[in-house]
């Protein structure tokens, strides 16, 4: 597996998992520090993103789930709290999939349990073939504005953080993550079997995995908690961070 760059910011309390979204970093975590105050956080970047090496080989998200296993390994967590947002949801989910006994708690942000439909996937590799030819800027040029609700598209320091970090990210990290989203498995049916404390969060204005799925997907899972963020996008921690942390706090503590 690559080496990844696994930041231990500490703080007592329970064990707190935080897994970006694409095509981020942990630095869209910065907002989540304040966390630190009641729970032990820990943030990753994976693999090909941030300070991370990318791996080798075709992309898969059982890849993913053991990079963000290796990063817990790292800091000697065996069992946290992970909260995945976004591609980290699809992670988390397949976490509990592989190892359930490791995960304490599950928190899904702006993310989706459904596997990607045809459209998607074709999309993916068109992207993908983008990035081979050198194009990246196009393919993130088109992201951007999706990322974001209105109002934080409109706060230009938020959306050249996030261009910041997807800059960054590197070819075979983006051509990794993209494979692994486009040959994920459906989670769907998995929803009833989860059996630790979840809770679903989601922007009120994400335009990619709106409120309306993350209900059906809360809806699907035995016990599951729900906190809708207002004027909140895709990248909703980033975008509205004292909420997003208030809501874990409610959660966790």
């Amino acid at each position: 597996m690559a080496d990844l760059k696994v930041h231990d910011h500490g703080g007592d309390g329970p064990p707190l998992v935080l897994v970006h979204a694409f095509p981020l970093d942990s630095d869209m975590f910065q907002g989540q520090q304040a966390l630190a105050d009641g729970v032990r956080l820990v943030t990753l970047d994976l693999p090909g993103f941030g300070g991370s090496d990318p791996a080798m080989g075709s992309g898969s998200m059982q890849a993913l789930a053991s990079a963000v296993f290796q990063a817990m390994d790292q800091v000697g967590l065996h069992q946290a709290a992970v909260c995945g947002v976004s591609i980290g949801g699809y992670i988390a989910l397949e976490m509990w999939r592989r190892q359930p006994e490791r995960l304490s708690a599950l928190l899904l942000c702006d993310t989706r349990p459904e596997e990607d439909g045809q459209d998607v996937q074709a999309a993916r590799g068109a992207a993908i073939r983008l990035v081979r030819l050198g194009r990246w800027d196009e393919v993130m040029d088109g992201l951007i504005p999706r990322l974001l609700a209105p109002a934080s598209l409109a706060r230009p320091e938020l959306a050249a953080a996030v261009k910041g970090m997807a800059v960054r990210a590197t070819d075979a990290g983006i051509i990794f993550a993209q494979q692994a989203m486009a040959s994920r498995a459906d989670s769907v049916s998995m929803l009833p079997d989860i059996t630790i404390p979840t809770l679903v969060l989601v922007g009120e204005e994400d335009g990619l995995t709106p409120p309306t799925v993350a209900r059906e997907m809360a809806a699907r899972i035995p016990g599951a908690q729900i906190e809708i963020l207002p004027g909140a996008g895709h990248l909703s921690p980033l975008e509205a961070p004292e909420l997003f942390n208030q809501a874990v706090r409610r959660f966790l503590l």
